[in-house]
């Protein structure tokens, strides 16, 4: 697997830089294409490669050691033969791309003179929606303002370009067949003993060229140090500390991966979106789930930006709503994958009133698009219950896998949930009839899964994952949806004997996706029969997770320390599901609630 680090801002994501600290790609959100945009060079050909030379030759490098500035600004060291450079990439909290600082210390006892620089090769561009697509229209060099290279593409009208500044001036040579862009920037330097060179570099994307350059003039003229400052202090608010050195950097690592991978702001529309990944290595990337920016990613923001919650949620509730519990959807709201979930239907109102309880803003839960969203909601869930039994049904399983029997446990105890949550939320808001409804939908359910989803297997009571009301059911468990969280959506006691029978079977050696008895030892499911990083999220909160869980949390590798889907069960690297983004949100929001820096009410 890849040796791969990120970093990234609203705007621009660095998903592919590697442990020498060439950047292979950055990518971009744009609704006039549904999507994503992955800009990229190759493994051999990076799309940007910082170098130093002397006397025309590159140097070597002999160690290169990597860091991250606040958990999530990489920072990498070189030593060469007489000199170290470090070099830092930054991607801004505000603007459109991002920097790279090298810094070329002289540690021998004469001046040398040297060149410092970056290279590259645009040799790609993918549109990235679950799948990618090759953008076969011809690449383009023109020249902007300041005489800059200007780089995009271009059919009748600029789709998008992108631009290097520099704080000094450089040499540059630059060329495009059409096919492939390659570019190289230089600087020549005479450092003296101990002494150093900077060389600051930006790069401006934007829709014209125009736009491209003055988003790199923007962060010049601002200057590395203060962007790196600010920045440093945004992270610094938003990050958290458990005591754990170790817990810290994971949890940080995948809150900010989380909060720039799982979000992000188009380019052309300039509106917050929320998305499965930013990264293309994420087998479904770039398109929007209801369970997955909901119920994963959403508490962790929630947590640390309350601001950012609540933009998430007036996009949930406008571009989103209109097709709420389908699959899958584009970032512009239109159908993607078709299938109903009852998971994905509860999810933007558990989301409403888990940013209602935080914030207690009556203000946005009353604005009509919301209470339209609301109802809309409601209408779609009527539909799904079963004639004469307050259960309802579902299409796809929470893994997005076809269903065996319409009636899963988990999710008609979310309904039951959704239901409650909404009751609290609007009492005093809307008329009592509404909350009163809500409850006693919310008991009927409750008294409809108990009398129809518990089973006998083994000569003990359990919930059954599934039924169909006909006498068939399931014994069966998905880290997406798990039944390990009855309890804390309100459906049981923690003490209940079906819910420990329950427990047990799927944890018992025997049962098909558990792995007791494994270094890594959560369960998994048909999706991917591995321990499910999800899994590990449930057990912490669902208050069933001991020392040894969160010791396997933080052992495992997954994703070079970025949450994945399942890891292997022998040594904890990533077996599904690479750059995870709303997983890696609960990934860090269950850490901070095992430390004591949150408490998980459902």
């Amino acid at each position: 697997m890849e040796n791969y680090t990120v970093t990234g801002n609203d705007v621009v994501s660095l998903p592919k830089i590697t442990g020498e600290g060439y950047i292979e790609d950055f990518t971009f959100l744009h609704m006039g294409v549904k999507g994503m945009f992955d800009v990229a060079g190759t493994a051999e050909a990076p799309f940007l490669r910082p170098f130093v030379s002397m006397d025309g030759a590159e140097l070597q490098v002999q160690n290169t050691v990597q860091n991250k500035i606040k958990f999530w600004i990489p920072h990498f060291v070189k030593e060469y033969a007489g000199g170290r450079l470090e070099q830092t990439i930054l991607a801004p909290t505000e603007g459109r791309g991002f920097m790279i600082r090298l810094k070329y210390i002289n540690t021998t006892d004469s001046a040398v003179e040297i060149e410092l620089g970056v290279k590259g090769d645009w040799v790609k561009t993918t549109r990235e929606i679950n799948n990618s697509d090759l953008v076969e229209t011809p690449k383009t060099l023109s020249y902007g303002w300041y005489n800059a290279p200007v780089f995009g593409i271009k059919d009748t009208v600029p789709l998008f370009t992108f631009s290097f500044l520099f704080d000094k001036e450089t040499e540059n040579n630059v060329s495009c067949d059409g096919a492939c862009v390659k570019y190289r920037y230089i600087r020549k330097y005479k450092v003296e003993a101990g002494e150093s060179a900077v060389l600051d570099c930006a790069l401006g994307l934007g829709y014209d060229g125009v736009a491209a350059v003055t988003s790199a003039l923007e962060f010049l003229r601002q200057t590395f140090d203060t962007l790196l400052s600010d920045t440093c202090a945004f992270l610094s608010e938003r990050s958290f500390s458990t005591g754990d050195k170790r817990a810290d950097y994971k949890l940080n690592y995948n809150l900010f991966f989380s909060y720039y991978f799982a979000a992000g702001v188009t380019l052309d529309t300039e509106e917050l979106v929320m998305v499965t990944s930013r990264s293309p290595r994420y087998y479904v990337s770039a398109a929007y789930w209801d369970r997955d920016g909901l119920f994963w990613a959403f508490p962790a923001i929630l947590k640390m930006d309350t601001d950012r919650a609540k933009r998430m949620l007036e996009y949930v509730f406008t571009r989103q709503i209109r097709n709420v519990g389908v699959h899958s959807r584009f970032i512009d709201g239109t159908v993607l994958e078709p299938g109903f979930e009852l998971d994905e239907l509860c999810a933007p109102a558990v989301a409403l009133c888990r940013y209602y309880e935080k914030t207690k803003d009556k203000g946005f839960i009353s604005e009509r698009f919301v209470l339209d969203g609301i109802k809309g909601i409601l209408t779609l869930l009527k539909a799904k219950k079963h004639r004469e039994i307050a259960l309802y049904e579902t299409f796809l399983y929470p893994s997005d896998d076809m269903n065996d029997h319409i009636y899963l446990t988990y999710d008609n105890a979310l309904v039951s949930l959704m239901l409650k949550m909404l009751a609290k939320t609007y009492r005093g808001v809307l008329e009592d009839e509404f909350c009163l409804q809500c409850e006693t939908l919310a008991e009927e359910t409750d008294i409809a899964i108990r009398s129809h989803c518990v089973v006998e297997e083994k000569g003990k009571e359990m919930f059954a994952w599934c039924v169909d009301l006909k006498g068939e059911h399931k014994i069966y468990d998905e880290p997406p949806g798990s039944l390990v969280l009855l309890h804390y959506l309100g459906l049981c006691e923690k003490q209940d004997p079906i819910f420990i029978n329950t427990l047990e079977r799927l944890y018992a050696k025997d049962y098909i996706y558990s792995f007791a008895g494994e270094r890594f030892s959560e369960i998994g499911c048909a999706h991917n029969p591995h321990p499910w990083v999800l899994s590990y999220c449930n057990s912490v909160l669902a208050e069933r997770a001991d020392g040894n869980t969160v010791e396997q949390m933080l052992d495992m590798c997954m994703d070079k320390d970025i949450a994945c889907e399942s890891i292997s069960e022998k040594d904890g690297t990533c077996t599904s599901g690479e750059a995870f983004a709303t997983c890696a949100g609960l990934y860090a929001y269950a850490l901070m609630v095992y430390f004591g820096k949150d408490k998980y009410e459902p």
